[in-house]
Formats: structure tokens, sequence, C-alpha cells
């Protein structure tokens, strides 16, 4: 699955209304993020804006980190981890 891809039908999840079924659906969508197409990513816009998701500045509701203590095994933390060294890389001009 491509970033864009993902981006988009998060967006779509992060739409419905609150229910049970939308959480569900949270999890099983961050399970599927494509961490290890990250380092090929060179669309510096998508990967801003998953940034800004997982950080909570992007107004969605929904796929941004838990709190502190609660990051270690959630799929937040590598994802981040990625992009922020794609991010880097991509502003080295190492890709």
């Amino acid at each position: 699955m491509e970033l864009r891809d993902w981006l988009k039908q998060a967006e779509q999840i992060d739409q419905r209304r609150f229910s049970a079924t939308r959480y569900r659906a949270i999890d099983r969508h961050g399970a599927a993020f494509p961490l290890g197409r990250i380092p090929e990513e060179v669309d510096r816009e998508a990967l801003a804006l998953t940034r800004a998701i997982i950080l909570g500045r992007a107004g969605w509701h929904s796929f941004y980190r838990p709190q502190r203590g609660h990051r270690a095994d959630h799929w937040t933390t590598p994802a981040l981890m990625a992009v922020n060294n794609q991010i880097a890389r991509l502003g080295r001009g190492n890709c």
C-alpha cells in the first residue's frame, strides 16, 4: 500500500461518527501502516501530513500517538521514526 492510499483511507475512517466499529477500524488501519515503504517515499507532502497526524497537529481525531508511557508497542512509534528519518534524508538530498 502506498502512503497516499493509506492517508486517504485513514481520512475516511477519521470522518466516521464515533463508535466501537470506528475504533476497531482505526486499530486495524494503524496496524496496516506501510512502514516498509517509508524509506522509498519521496512525496514530502504525504510524509509531512503523516507526521502531523501522528503528532496530533492535523486536526484529525484518530491516528495520533498515545500518551507517554503507552507508546512503546504502538504502531505510531516506528512510523514516526521512519517518517522523520525519511524527511531528513530528503532534506539532505540523499534519495
